[in-house]
């Protein structure tokens, strides 16, 4: 006996697979991102993760640790495709302002900015290691830093350059 599905039902199981294997690889990628700060320093613990689907395919993350009485997020933005990724990352113009806080060694693009109040403001950074999108700001130039680059090691192993 033969059985037969309908072409339709196949495609419909089959869009069901794929869309389930990414959002696997997101909440993978998530949980090594969740794992960044305990891993570079045992007193740093993972408070939350809270994630959603965006209209544009990309699945966007706010990732919360604690260390004592500091607190440290993250935004995480997780893109469908390398060209998505490198998309957010390309000059909006001309006079693209962003170019004068490009910085390098962290993943593949990074901006680094200076707090804008001269005293109690936050260095933010914006980086991207392949798929993922990280932004995060903290008092501190060396500890932003230091925060992206155990984010940008915890993904190392699974989200390669192309």
């Amino acid at each position: 006996m033969k059985l037969k599905i309908p072409f339709g039902l196949a495609v419909v199981v089959l869009a069901c697979c794929v869309s389930t294997a990414k959002s696997q690889k997101a909440a993978s990628l998530l949980d090594q991102i969740a794992a960044s700060l305990p891993q570079m320093d045992s007193e740093w613990k993972h408070k939350a993760t809270e994630a959603y689907k965006r209209a544009d395919g990309c699945t966007q993350a706010s990732i919360k640790w604690s260390k004592g009485e500091i607190d440290q997020g993250a935004t995480v933005i997780i893109h469908p495709t390398l060209k998505s990724a490198r998309l957010a990352f390309r000059r909006s113009g001309k006079e693209d302002l962003q170019d004068d806080f490009r910085i390098d060694g962290i993943g593949d693009e990074a901006f680094l900015w200076p707090p804008k109040a001269p005293q109690g403001g936050a260095f933010n950074i914006r980086f991207r290691r392949g798929l993922v999108e990280v932004w995060l700001g903290t008092g501190s130039e060396i500890e932003v830093r230091r925060y992206g680059l155990a984010i940008v090691a915890a993904l190392a192993t699974t989200n390669k350059r192309p």
